[in-house]
């Protein structure tokens, strides 16, 4: 039986309710031997506050590396790869994780810059994958995820943000290859010893960046990633099995997805049940503009979504339908062309859309980031333009390399 442990985050004592999960899973000695190396890592896939239910809250990896230290490590690092196209340093400094780093006397590691090639026999859809050394050479690896939602994958738990230690190139191969058979193959090549989610702010919707956030104060722990992802759906409201990613790793022999075969401590989940509103996978979120995905990676799928919640926020996006009409969002690879006989505007997005450039408006990128597709929406309704001085001279300088 696995045992997966719930705490409440009592007026803001993060560190006290991490203590108390990772006591109730054995406590850190029993990951962490004296003089091995520890190395954290959060979900951070770009640099959107932990406010928002998108990043791992600092407090939660600060308490977790002085455990660490206490339990006799010889080495604390955090890290995390972020999003394909996002630095990861800029990430750091963005969240405040260098300075909070600093305070606990842990190294920051960017997992984005040192992979190898692994192989992975056992792999369904990938048998060689990029993944960070550091993370590889770590003695304990403690997987620090989110309590939130995804467009593509649902949930994003501890067994998508193990994505993190992949290279941008095999977190883009995973995409074209079945993105949650791709997780749990890549989980079958490298496992967290100890798992602890950040329940402080959740996020609902379409995350894992444009959802809205939930004040959770939780934090969940095990030791086991299905376990974890399991109660955490249940959490949310949403039953394990619906969630390809949990279902296909517990068949795989990951861990247990009922709650019959795990241990539960600490809070009764139907104290803490509240459910999350799923991401739509309708292709018109939004009124007058509707999206046309191909195959595309989460960098793509989450910049789109970025550049068009914000516009949405600040009024910006009724501007731009009311001066153009109907705008199509054309991106990811083999994504079908809109009929050209259409009156539709077209927007073309990334480098799988390169191809469609002189059908319509092409925004550059892998993956093209929300300024510049924000930029080319204010452009074709004819408002000022307020991140550089031309997009579209952008477009045509990527185009020539």
């Amino acid at each position: 039986m696995e045992t997966v442990t719930i705490q409440r985050i009592q007026e803001g004592q993060v560190e006290q309710a991490v203590r108390r999960a990772v006591a109730d899973v054995g406590g850190m000695s029993r990951y962490v031997a004296s003089g091995v190396r520890v190395l954290i890592k959060p979900n951070l896939i770009c640099a959107r506050s932990w406010r928002t239910g998108t990043t791992v809250n600092p407090a939660v990896v600060e308490a977790l590396a002085h455990l660490a230290w206490e339990a006799g490590a010889g080495d604390v690092l955090i890290g995390d790869g972020s999003g394909v196209g996002e630095d990861t340093n800029e990430v750091f400094k963005a969240l405040g994780y260098d300075e909070m780093a600093h305070r606990c006397a842990a190294r920051l590691v960017d997992l984005n810059q040192d992979p190898v090639e692994v192989d992975c026999p056992t792999g369904v859809v990938l048998k060689r994958i990029p993944i960070s050394r550091t993370a590889l050479e770590a003695d304990v690896l403690i997987n620090v995820p989110m309590l939130k939602t995804h467009c593509q994958t649902i949930v994003t738990l501890s067994l998508k943000n193990m994505k993190g230690v992949v290279h941008s190139r095999g977190k883009r191969k995973a995409h074209f290859v079945g993105l949650e058979q791709a997780i749990v193959d890549l989980n079958r090549a490298i496992a967290p010893h100890l798992i602890v989610v950040d329940g402080t702010v959740g996020q609902e919707g379409r995350g894992p960046a444009a959802g809205d956030a939930v004040e959770m104060n939780l934090i969940i722990a095990g030791a086991n990633r299905v376990a974890v992802d399991a109660v955490c759906c249940q959490i949310m409201d949403v039953d394990p099995e619906t969630v390809p990613v949990i279902s296909l790793a517990s068949e795989a022999g990951l861990g247990p997805l009922a709650l019959e075969e795990i241990v539960l401590k600490g809070q009764e989940l139907e104290s803490v049940r509240r459910p999350f509103e799923l991401p739509s996978f309708e292709m018109n979120p939004y009124e007058g503009v509707s999206l046309i995905e191909g195959i595309a990676c989460s960098g793509c799928t989450g910049h789109v979504a970025l550049a068009l919640k914000e516009m949405e926020e600040d009024g910006q996006l009724t501007e731009v339908v009311k001066a153009i009409g109907h705008i199509s969002i054309v991106y990811g690879a083999d994504a079908p062309v809109p009929d050209t006989r259409s009156e539709d505007v077209c927007l073309y997005v990334g480098t799988c859309q390169r191809k469609s450039k002189n059908l319509g408006v092409w925004v550059p990128g892998c993956p093209a980031i929300e300024p510049i597709i924000q930029d080319a929406l204010r452009d074709l309704a004819g408002l000022p333009i307020q991140n550089i001085d031309n997009w579209s001279v952008a477009a045509d300088e990527f185009a020539s390399k």
